[in-house]
C-alpha cells in the first residue's frame, strides 16, 4: 500500500504501547524546556490512523471527534515524565530543530521509550496543542509567540553578519 505513495517506504517493527507528545521549546537563553506531557487514548496493540486524529477533507480539516488525550501525572509519573522529556529534548537536538518541536513518542510496558516522529510545525492559534503544552508550564500563547519570533530575528541577524547590502 506504501507503494502507491511513491518507490521507497520504510517499515518498521510494530512497538506495543502508549502514545505521549512531549513539546520542546528553545528558551530565549537557548536552554531546551521540555514541556509537560500529553498522552492520547490509544489501544496498546493498535496505532492512531489519520481518522484518529482528524475528520473532514477539502471543506476544511477539524480534530477528530473520538480524540481523546490526557496529562501525564507529573507527580504519579514523574519518572516517565522525566524520561520522556529527557527523550524529547535530545530528539529536538539530534534532529536540529529550531525554536521548538512537539516530539511523538511510544512508551512500552516496561518504561522504554521509542521516538515516534518530531512535529516541527504548528497553528499557532488559541486552539494549537503547541500553544496548550507551553500553557500547562505557565507559557503563554503570546509570550510564546514572541519567544519564537525574536529567536528568528536573531538567527537572521546572524546569518546577516558581514554581509554587504548593496542598492541600486
Amino acid at each position: 500500500e506504501a507503494f502507491a505513495y511513491g518507490d521507497t517506504a520504510v517499515v518498521d517493527a510494530f512497538i506495543p504501547g502508549r502514545e505521549v507528545r512531549c513539546g520542546v521549546i528553545a528558551m530565549n537563553t537557548g536552554v531546551l524546556q521540555a514541556l509537560p506531557c500529553l498522552e492520547y487514548k490509544v489501544a496498546p496493540d493498535s496505532i492512531r490512523c489519520y481518522s484518529d486524529k482528524l475528520e473532514g477533507g477539502d471543506g476544511g480539516v477539524k480534530q477528530a471527534a473520538s480524540t481523546v488525550t490526557w496529562w501525564l501525572d507529573e507527580v504519579e509519573e514523574a519518572e516517565l515524565v522525566k524520561t520522556v522529556q529527557g527523550v524529547a529534548a535530545a530528539a529536538y537536538s539530534v534532529l536540529g530543530c529550531t525554536d521548538f518541536s512537539q516530539i511523538d513518542c511510544r512508551v512500552t510496558s516496561t518504561g522504554q521509550v521509542f521516538v515516534l516522529e518530531a512535529n516541527t510545525f504548528c497553528s499557532f492559534g488559541p486552539l494549537s496543542l503547541m500553544t496548550k503544552l507551553a500553557g500547562r508550564a505557565g507559557i503563554r500563547g503570546g509570550e510564546l509567540y514572541a519567544r519564537m519570533v525574536d529567536s528568528a530575528v536573531g538567527r537572521g541577524s546572524k546569518n546577516m553578519e558581514g554581509v554587504a547590502l548593496r542598492s541600486g
